[in-house]
């Protein structure tokens, strides 16, 4: 199956924080991104997420542009007060963006989500087993099944 691949002009229109990036940055990071979105992610989500995944690498690494606000945020300022100064900071939020994981970054988050979508979910398999029709069975590790001794 031909997938169409992201752009720079693509993965600006999406995230504008990044519209000042020269576009040899941005494809040298849509590139990187082949290791982890590739040809057995679904056609509708893979450009969105190999846009996310290059936004994201990029972010962690400070390129791009944000508000001071945004900044703060996505730093964990939960609080500030001006007088005497005095700032609050979320835990959880601090130890998620200092560990660099997909949390760490809104455009990891939006990644994390459509990986959500396209990987995620439980997988059935079925197995026919052989005895008296009720009872446990137990999986060997070569995949057979044995029997529940009626």
């Amino acid at each position: 199956m031909a997938y169409t691949e992201p752009t720079p002009a693509y993965l600006k229109a999406r995230y504008p924080a990044f519209a000042d990036v020269a576009d040899a940055t941005l494809q040298v990071y849509l590139d990187d991104t082949a290791a982890s979105v590739d040809g057995s992610w679904p056609e509708n989500l893979y450009a969105m997420a190999k846009a996310a995944k290059a936004a994201h690498e990029m972010a962690s690494l400070g390129i791009g542009t944000r508000s001071e606000a945004e900044g703060w945020a996505a730093a964990g300022l939960t609080r500030i007060k001006t007088g005497n100064f005095e700032a609050a900071f979320s835990d959880a939020k601090v130890a998620r963006a200092s560990g660099g994981t997909l949390d760490s970054t809104p455009y990891g988050l939006i990644f994390k989500r459509l990986l959500r979508k396209a990987k995620g979910g439980p997988r059935v398999v079925g197995a026919r087993g052989s005895g008296c029709g009720w009872g446990p069975t137990a999986q060997q590790n070569d995949g057979g099944v044995l029997p529940w001794v009626c």
